[in-house]
Parts: structure tokens; C-alpha cells; sequence
């Protein structure tokens, strides 16, 4: 990777070529140009090549000289790293290298208002369909249930309770001045058919995804790994020969997408990739712990036409699960509130980016 300092245009060329067809929107300080440049994992950022324009008041010699030292620093920190892990265990040796993106303080204020979540909500529910059952008996639908869905697809972390203040406070879904209550929701939420989470989930990974069109990138690199979600249910366990109440532990297996850090597929816990590559276009690649390295994945990765699973640690920062019944599907719920939220922030990242030349 190559910087360049051009003294008219006072800009700094971030590129593995000469000809840069991106121009960044905004003007980058000194102490963003040094980690900007010393940016050598382009995978975790699209477009790969751009122009930056950026205000120093110091000599080209000392910015040369400033990214040698960041590079040198970088590299022999790396090294120490994994001199230093590799005397671990293999349980104590962390979990991978964190990384990045440039200019992710610009991407902080890319929180939508809860209206904003919900239209993109009734954007998805409109392209796949509600797949509800039909009402002819039992309690007589007063809302729009369309509005119901997108409302629950917003969810989150809330609890029903306070998914009830939230449409109350936007109006929305409002009949008669008033707007479903929390038993109102947890039974739309419990007509729901797990498939329809599953296309829902895949829908709104599918529509990040699209925002990144104009860039002609290859975003299909997806990792796979478990994790145990918490719960509030207690289960009884027999430790130290004694018998003792213990918070429940739901195991699930999630397929996320890296450049959008958006969520492909949810499903119980399994070390086998089928269950969830189905959703994928041929080419794909997947990533995945020690875990996932069985003949039966490689089997079905050659049957799929994915690309080579290199096998390496990787991690996913799980929520707390209070769901006492279809915990999966809760998650299922979760998760597509964590897609539309990061709908959001790759928009604004996107937007941070004009084409030059083509």
C-alpha cells in the first residue's frame, strides 16, 4: 500500500494503485492522517481506493517520516503480540486482532429515531410479505398487524413494556387514540412463524448490502461462530456434587456478514455449515473457528461452489436473552433490530464517499 504527498492538491493518495476512482467528503486533521495511512487490513473497508484530501502545517519529510515510525511501531507490536500468545494456552490466547475503520467517529451520530427504524421495517415487510394466519376465530384484530410487525422488528433490547411507550410516544399504529398494548404485541410476536424472521433477517442483510452497489466490491465474506446467550431462566445444575440454581445458557450459531457487520442467519448451535450456507451465493466465503473444521463442511463448501474456509478465531459480542419460551426466535427478533440499526451506519458510511473518474 502506498502514500503519496502531491504539494498542489495538498492530498494524500490511499491506494494499491496510482488511479483512484473515490474522493473522501471532508477534510482530514494530522492526528487522522497517521492511522488512516497505517491501515494495512483494506478487507474491513469499501472502497479499498480513495483520495483524501487532509490539513498538516508540517513538512512532507516529517509526514514520510512519521508513517516509517507508525509502520515500524505497528509491525513490531504485531510481533510481540504473537510471540506473547502463542506461550498461552489455547483458551487464553485472545480471540483475534481488533480492528477499525478510519473515520469511525463520523459514523457516531448515524443513530435513526425510531420512526426511521420503522420505515425501513414496513420497506421489508412489504418486499417479503407478513405470512400471517388468518383470523377467523379468537381475538378480533384492532391494529393494522403490518405496523404491529414493523414495530416488532425495531424491538431490540426493549421489553414490551417499553415497546408500548415507544409507540405511544411516536403515535404510531394508533387507533381510536390509542396504540397496542404489551399483550397486544407479545401476541402478534407469538403468531410470528420462525421462517418469516429467518427471510426477514436475510431481506434487511440484502438491502446493507445493496447500498454498497455503486462500489463494485466483493462483500461476501461472511464468519460463522457460537455463542451462549444468557437467559433469565434459572435451570438446576449439580456442581461440586451439589444440586444449585443457574441462570439458563441459550447456545446459538450466527452467520454474519464482515464488511457490514450485519447478521445473515440465525440457528441453534451446530458445527456444520448446511444448515445456514443455503442462503449464500456461490463464492461466498466463509471464516470459522476450530470448531467448523469437519469433513462435512468442505463436502458441502465444493457442493455449494463457497470459497476456501480458512479456519481462525472469531468473535461476536452477544445480548442478554429474557425470552422464557422460543428463545431462538427471540434472538431471531433481536437481531433483525441489529440489521436495521446497522442499515444506518453503512448508509452514512457510504454516503462519506463521491466517484471521481471512472
Amino acid at each position: 500500500m502506498e502514500c503519496e504527498f502531491i504539494k498542489k492538491a495538498g492530498s494524500c493518495i490511499y491506494s494499491d494503485e496510482r488511479d483512484s476512482t473515490w474522493f473522501y467528503k471532508g477534510i482530514v486533521k494530522g492526528q487522522q492522517l497517521f492511522p488512516l495511512c497505517g491501515q494495512d487490513i483494506p478487507s474491513i473497508m469499501i472502497p479499498v481506493d480513495f483520495f483524501v484530501p487532509f490539513k498538516v502545517n508540517i513538512p512532507e519529510e516529517e509526514i514520510i517520516a512519521g508513517l516509517e515510525d507508525c509502520a515500524f511501531d505497528e509491525a513490531v507490536q504485531r510481533a510481540y503480540s504473537q510471540e506473547r500468545n502463542a506461550l498461552r494456552s489455547e483458551k487464553e490466547r485472545p480471540w483475534g486482532l481488533r480492528t477499525y475503520r478510519p473515520f469511525r467517529g463520523q459514523l457516531q451520530d448515524a443513530k435513526p429515531s425510531f420512526k426511521e427504524m420503522l420505515r425501513i421495517a414496513e420497506a421489508v415487510i412489504d418486499e417479503i410479505g407478513m405470512q400471517m394466519s388468518s383470523k377467523s376465530r379468537g381475538r378480533r384484530r384492532n391494529y393494522d398487524w403490518k405496523r404491529i410487525l414493523a414495530a416488532l422488528l425495531c424491538k431490540g433490547v426493549r421489553s414490551f413494556s417499553d415497546l408500548e411507550r415507544e409507540l405511544r410516544d411516536a403515535g404510531y399504529c394508533e387507533v381510536d387514540g390509542r396504540t397496542p398494548c404489551d399483550s397486544e404485541l407479545h401476541y402478534v410476536y407469538s403468531q410470528i412463524p420462525e421462517e418469516w424472521l429467518d427471510k426477514a433477517l436475510k431481506q434487511l442483510d440484502d438491502k446493507v448490502t445493496a447500498l454498497y452497489a455503486k462500489f463494485d466490491a466483493f462483500l461476501n465474506e461472511f464468519v460463522i461462530d457460537g455463542t451462549g446467550i444468557a437467559c433469565d431462566t434459572l435451570v438446576e445444575r449439580e456442581v461440586v456434587m451439589e444440586k444449585r440454581l443457574v441462570k439458563e445458557t441459550e447456545e446459538i450459531t450466527i452467520l454474519t456478514r464482515i464488511i457490514t457487520n450485519t447478521v445473515r442467519a440465525v440457528t441453534s448451535h451446530t458445527n456444520k455449515i448446511s444448515v445456514l450456507s443455503d442462503s449464500l451465493e456461490q463464492g461466498s466465503i466463509i471464516y470459522g473457528d476450530p470448531e467448523f473444521d469437519v469433513k462435512a463442511n468442505y463436502s458441502d463448501a465444493e457442493e455449494r461452489k463457497l470459497g476456501e474456509m480458512p479456519f481462525g478465531n472469531a468473535e461476536k459480542r452477544s445480548p442478554k436473552c429474557y425470552y422464557r419460551k422460543d428463545k431462538e426466535k427471540g434472538m431471531k427478533l433481536y437481531f433483525c433490530a441489529h440489521n436495521i440499526l446497522a442499515y444506518f451506519s453503512n448508509e452514512k458510511w457510504r454516503d462519506l464517499f463521491l466517484r471521481i473518474s471512472k
